[in-house]
């Protein structure tokens, strides 16, 4: 599942493609997927122009000339493809090979047909993504329910703030505080392990025996990270791309997160895998304590 860099990455390269595009078309292939606030969408979608396009925490967020917004969530299988006229196909999600370069597709989910000749397509193999359409001005409260914490990279992941949170889960380990998005949003399973590699704390240990100054450095970690992952374009583990169908370059840097038996690149140690909060755990046995 793509994590917050995958889809910052694809928010910045679409806002460069789709940016001011009119809507004149919208197919819904899979009505699962398609979860409209209201029967009358359709006066908010067709004839608006995209507007913006952001991201928070995991969701890719498309806003319109109408006031009108679309949410939308790749989970594990999702694809936003922009297919230019008579330009080569962009692509930001899973590749699903060779076979599914044509759109639309069995694949196909909901497509936009745009004004200028161009598509805008919502891929999903496995159908467990989905796109919600409502008024912007309810995207607040929509997020709100959500009950998402800060992201690392916000003003609001204050030092207090995250100290406040660690008090509260004083038993649990520190990689299930981490992955909790009620906590912090946007960080997932690979960046976690790699946060913690950062900051010298075995992810699988108890939140209650972190010092002070590790408390410190973990905070310190999640929003580097991050960062780090945003700016080599993400993860590209397996098969996920981003909007100009390159990978992420996030993969050959990471820390921690599917290098098992290899070197520890800060020592001579081994990187370790076991299973944390019910996912697998990467770190280094020797260097994080």
């Amino acid at each position: 599942m793509p994590e917050l860099p995958e889809v910052e990455t694809v928010a910045r390269g679409l806002r460069d493609l789709a940016i001011h595009k009119k809507i004149v078309k919208v197919s819904i292939l899979e009505s699962k997927q398609w979860r409209p606030a209201s029967r009358q969408w359709r006066a908010g979608i067709i004839g608006a122009s995209i507007s913006g396009i952001r991201r928070r925490a995991k969701w890719l967020i498309i806003d319109l000339s109408s006031d009108w917004s679309m949410i939308v969530h790749l989970k594990m299988t999702g694809q936003i493809i922009f297919q230019a006229k008579n330009k080569p196909t962009f692509l930001g999600g899973h590749t699903m090979g060779k076979s599914q370069e044509e759109f639309p597709n069995s694949h196909t989910r909901v497509w936009f047909g745009l004004a200028s000749g161009d598509a805008l397509f919502f891929q999903d193999m496995r159908k467990f993504g989905y796109i919600d359409a409502l008024p912007t001005a309810q995207v607040e409260d929509y997020f709100l329910t959500k009950k998402l914490g800060p992201e690392p990279m916000e003003p609001a992941f204050t030092l207090k703030y995250f100290q406040s949170v660690l008090k509260r889960r004083a038993n649990t380990t520190i990689k299930a505080v981490l992955l909790d998005q009620s906590a912090l949003a946007g960080l997932g399973n690979i960046y976690a392990d790699d946060a913690c590699w950062l900051a010298k704390v075995k992810p699988t240990r108890r939140v209650k025996t972190l010092s002070m100054n590790e408390q410190a450095a973990l905070r310190k970690a999640a929003r580097q990270v991050l960062l780090e992952a945003i700016k080599l374009g993400g993860t590209s583990f397996s098969d996920y791309y981003h909007v100009d169908g390159k990978t992420g370059q996030y993969w050959a840097k990471r820390k921690t997160y599917g290098r098992t038996g290899e070197q520890c690149r800060r020592c001579d140690g081994i990187i370790v895998k076991t299973k944390t909060a019910g996912r697998g755990t990467h770190y280094c046995p020797k260097c994080q304590r």
